[in-house]
């Protein structure tokens, strides 16, 4: 039973659902920069807040505020179309 349980909880904690961006750029663009604010905190982080390498939907959830006003020459973003991924968002700069 012990056993049974484990491999449930490890399955539960390794499975991220990860956000498909349909404008990979922008995606990009949120994974190197520290433009994210959550709940509760002043701090800018990477919207990707536990360092994986993708934005998952648990992360998304908990962004209030993204700061994208400066994007790099070197992004073409072509769309923000993805920011529907950020249903908590209640400030873009």
């Amino acid at each position: 039973m012990l056993k049974t349980l484990s491999i449930i909880l490890l399955f539960m904690y390794y499975n991220v659902i990860a956000i498909e961006f349909d404008d990979k750029e922008f995606e990009q663009y949120l994974l190197s920069q520290d433009c994210a604010k959550i709940f509760g905190s002043d701090l800018n982080l990477s919207p990707d807040l536990n360092g994986n390498g993708v934005i998952e939907q648990e992360e998304a959830i908990q962004i209030v505020e993204l700061s994208i006003s400066d994007f790099p020459r070197e992004y073409d973003i072509k769309s923000v179309l993805d920011l529907n991924y950020f249903p908590h968002l209640r400030d873009l700069t």
